[in-house]
């Protein structure tokens, strides 16, 4: 069984969202002070102490100036209706082997169905024929016999 070190609370791990530390401010670049005179002190040696003098920063002005402002070139005129237009053949374009399967799918269809009713009623128009027909010749055949 192996024993793995418990998690440092300091390190991240893949799972942890860091935030972002808002960084320090730029120090703005002084000048070196130059050193003061030197100082005498109670043990009366002298010593060069520089003394530090804190400039403000100079103050830059951000706002930008205004420039005239230059004629911007109109927008080329959008023909919409062309737009339109084209738009409307390329999507018949897409469509049209789909809507020509769809039609011949339905039509294939209805003319089976159609063939197979003509079918059955020629047939029964035949069938009513032909016993008419023979009705009337072995009619015909009794009455000569008769």
């Amino acid at each position: 069984m192996s024993t793995s070190a418990p998690f440092d609370a300091g390190i991240p791990v893949l799972t942890e969202v860091l935030q972002e530390v808002p960084a320090a401010p730029v120090p703005v670049a002084t000048p070196a002070p130059a050193p003061c005179k030197p100082a005498v002190w109670r043990t009366g040696t002298a010593a060069a102490v520089p003394v530090s003098v804190l400039v403000p920063p100079p103050e830059i002005d951000l706002v930008i100036p205004a420039e005239p402002e230059e004629a911007v070139p109109a927008a080329p005129a959008i023909d919409l209706a062309a737009i339109e237009q084209a738009l409307a053949d390329r999507i018949l374009q897409q469509l049209a082997p789909r809507v020509d399967a769809l039609v011949a799918e339905r039509l294939e269809g209805v003319l089976q169905t159609l063939a197979a009713e003509l079918r059955t009623g020629l047939g029964e128009s035949v069938a009513e024929v032909v016993t008419t027909a023979v009705q009337e010749e072995l009619a015909s055949l009794r009455a000569q016999k008769g």
